[in-house]
């Protein structure tokens, strides 16, 4: 089991580092400061899907869904920029403050976006290398970021930078070995999920040069928060470490402590959304899956999506026997579950829709290898 981890974990390291040319997209009509400035309407709300597309060979696509009007735009980005496609993959997307970022490699950049996904400035690339995520905190935005030339082991050059997202200018370099992935902020605290060592790293907001660490049973992905700002955890297999537990963990945010571990075997190490809770945080949902080799040298996710009761603290299948599940997410204006569904890099994916009561409600076609998707609403 080591090798296929070591052999799907490399090969989707390689896989995200990716080129995102826009070709001098720099759209004319509105200034920096009207970019923003969209209202949430008809036009902009909806969830929007990141399709990451086949590396190398396929680009990536934004697919925008309007729950509301129960309509689907597939090649969004195209269509919002005159023509022009996404000419590579994209890492991660989300929007903060009216601005939507994306995460590019190779190129080493964070691009942003109105809210109509127009590009009308140049990405942000001085002090970014091998952009992995980001999350916001007042006029700043922080990405981890895997450096210029990791090593797959240590990664001892791994840092976050911090953006001021009034300049689109990288500000700080906080140097946090360990291979920062998911972020959270709370009580003053940035909190990074180290995917090369079995901790999280809190950094102090107010000194970047105090660092501690919460050990964990194993190395860690994403985050998301509760409303006490208190955190949960995914806790994963590793190909580098040996580790102890699988699941979830919960974290104290107040005594920056790990309080709770709720094991559930075989989290995916899969770099997509594989947790998202639903509005009340009264379940989470999480992905649960293996790489399986189908075919000669043809690997797929195969695994179920778990309901994690907050209050009790078990775990019970929601959807079992899935094949490519990429990600999920929860629509809070609806309750519904967005199950994101890959089969291959070179067809498209769909976004299965369920309702809590686990009854399916309708697919919808979405781009090749849907692995994130986010709300404007």
């Amino acid at each position: 089991m080591s090798n296929i981890y070591n052999y799907i974990k490399m090969k989707q390291i390689l896989n995200f580092w990716v080129l995102f040319l826009l070709t001098g997209a720099i759209f004319t009509g509105c200034s920096d400061d009207d970019n923003n400035k969209y209202e949430l309407d008809e036009t902009t709300i909806g969830c929007y899907i990141v399709n990451y597309g086949n590396f190398g060979k396929l680009p990536s696509s934004i697919t925008r869904y309007d729950y509301k009007a129960d309509t689907v735009t597939n090649l969004y980005f195209k269509r919002q920029n005159n023509g022009l496609e996404l000419l590579s993959n994209i890492q991660y997307a989300n929007v903060y403050n009216g601005t939507i970022y994306m995460m590019g490699n190779e190129r080493d950049e964070v691009i942003t976006t109105n809210l109509l996904f127009q590009q009308t400035a140049n990405g942000i690339s001085e002090g970014i290398a091998k952009p992995r995520f980001f999350v916001g905190n007042g006029d700043y935005i922080y990405v981890s970021c895997w450096g210029s030339n990791p090593d797959w082991d240590e990664m001892k050059d791994t840092y976050i930078a911090k953006i001021d997202t009034r300049t689109n200018e990288v500000v700080e370099t906080i140097p946090l070995p360990g291979g920062p992935e998911g972020l959270a902020i709370a009580n003053g605290h940035l909190y990074a999920a180290l995917n090369y060592r079995k901790s999280v790293a809190v950094v102090s907001l107010s000194n970047y040069e105090s660092i501690e660490y919460i050990e964990t049973p194993g190395v860690t992905s994403y985050f998301i928060e509760d409303a006490d700002n208190n955190l949960y955890v995914t806790l994963l297999s590793s190909f580098t470490l040996e580790v102890e537990d699988t699941g979830l963990g919960y974290i104290n945010t107040a005594t920056k402590t790990l309080e709770e571990v709720y094991s559930l075997d075989g989290i995916s190490s899969g770099y997509g959304s594989v947790i998202a809770p639903d509005k009340d945080f009264s379940t989470i949902y999480v992905l649960a899956s293996s790489w399986v080799e189908v075919g000669a040298g043809n690997w797929q996710q195969m695994g179920a999506l778990y309901s994690f009761d907050v209050a009790s603290g078990a775990f019970s299948p929601f959807v079992d026997n899935l094949t490519g599940a990429n990600g999920v997410t929860v629509n809070h204006d609806t309750g519904n579950i967005y199950l994101l569904i890959s089969l291959g890099a070179t067809e498209s994916g769909k976004m299965q829709i369920y309702k809590r009561d686990k009854s399916f409600v309708k697919d919808v076609q979405v781009g090749r290898s849907p692995a994130w998707a986010f709300f404007i609403n």
